[in-house]
């Protein structure tokens, strides 16, 4: 069973899924990868009104009853991709924001060319007020193409989440190499589709799993694809 902790299905929110039907087709997709579970993650930014989350577990309804028409097995669960800044803390506390499946895990993005002390600061921050942090599509940011700075942040309490299509080469042979480079030394924790529609962005999981098989190990293979992500369902930390 594959599990999705990263993913914009729900229908009409964000920059993903723009309509039910289209909701429905990537619902559908994913179900055919092999996908029995998905945390929908919608962006979110601090400056978006109060109206946007009532209007998310709207969507988020809609989404389920979508899920249940394509198997009783498809499960979905709800959650954000904060766009992080100095307010997202006390929007966490407000609960304006939201964490994944309501846990305390948090799944955290930021600008491709972020300094990488805004990272760190971020990561302390939000382990200092008791949120579990989970860095979304790392391979994106100039920032941590240094191997040390991710075990850094992993020290510090980061979890890491990169992009199915990444680690199967779609972003580059580099980006390849050094997530599998990562994902051999333990840093790595999640994988997710981040998906955003059924074309250029859909949510596929299966032949990455197939290649961290061959290429990880079996054990590793469903660690990052399955085992890590059923910790953050029942909100437990990983490791205990």
């Amino acid at each position: 069973m594959l599990i999705d902790v990263h993913n914009h299905s729900m229908p009409g929110v964000d920059d993903g899924s723009q309509d039910s039907d289209m909701t429905f087709q990537m619902l559908q997709m994913a179900y055919e990868e092999g996908i029995r579970a998905v945390i929908l993650t919608p962006h979110y930014k601090s400056t978006m009104s109060d109206e946007t989350t009532q209007k998310r577990y709207a969507a988020y309804r809609k989404a389920c009853l979508m899920a249940e028409k394509v198997s009783p097995r498809l499960k979905l669960y709800l959650g954000e991709e904060l766009y992080y800044d100095s307010k997202m803390v006390q929007r966490l506390r407000e609960g304006r924001a939201l964490t994944l499946n309501g846990t305390q895990y948090v799944l955290a993005e930021f600008p491709v060319y972020v300094d990488y002390p805004y990272i760190r600061q971020a990561v302390q921050d939000l382990w200092a007020a008791g949120y579990l942090p989970v860095l979304a599509h790392i391979e994106r940011y100039e920032a941590l193409k240094k191997m040390d700075r991710v075990e850094e942040l992993v020290e510090l309490g980061a979890y890491i989440q990169v992009n199915a299509e990444s680690v199967i080469g779609k972003a580059g042979f580099r980006t390849k190499h050094y997530l599998m480079k990562l994902i051999r030394k333990d840093l790595v924790h999640f994988v997710g589709t981040d998906a955003h529609n059924i074309s250029s962005r859909p949510p596929q999981m299966k032949a990455c799993a197939a290649y961290l098989k061959k290429k990880a190990g079996a054990e590793k293979a469903q660690m990052l694809c399955s085992r890590n992500a059923k910790k953050i369902l029942k909100g437990e930390k990983i490791g205990e």
